[in-house]
């Protein structure tokens, strides 16, 4: 997809094209995008710093907010659209793009699993002595113990 900005950023042509290799190829590591764009560059350190200044520019910066604000648009007209539809295929596209949206504004669920252990240890006179057992060394783990049977 080309970038078409309906304002002018006063971007160079090689910010235009670190653009487009932005919104192309989101996920690919930014000194990529650099050098795709053309910049001259040693190395990858020196691609990822231009890339991260880059970053930190502000007309890029609107720019790219320009783009991501029209393809959100299109993902909730699409839910708009479809999300009632007739036809199963559109129903899946409308809940893939809600979906999509919903992680773009709070972020990929996630789960975490947490676990915590205590040791308790009773001493029990039998006896009838009153007199308190020296405590053993041995410290049974009940978490072992659960995990033994699977």
């Amino acid at each position: 997809m080309t970038v078409r900005l309906k304002k002018d950023y006063k971007l160079t042509p090689k910010r235009k094209a670190f653009i487009q290799a932005r919104i192309d190829n989101p996920k690919e590591p930014i000194s990529t995008s650099v050098k795709k764009a053309g910049f001259n560059v040693k190395n990858t350190y020196s691609a990822s710093t231009l890339g991260r200044n880059l970053m930190q520019n502000k007309n890029v910066q609107m720019a790219l907010a320009e783009h991501n604000e029209l393809f959100e648009s299109a993902i909730v007209g699409t839910v708009k659209d479809w999300k009632d539809s007739e036809v199963p295929r559109k129903r899946e596209i409308a809940l893939n793009a809600a979906m999509f949206g919903h992680d773009k504004v709070h972020g990929k669920a996630t789960t975490r699993i947490e676990s915590h252990s205590e040791v308790v240890k009773i001493a029990i006179d039998l006896t009838g002595s009153g007199e308190t057992p020296p405590p053993d060394e041995e410290i049974i783990d009940l978490t072992d113990l659960d995990n033994s049977k699977h």
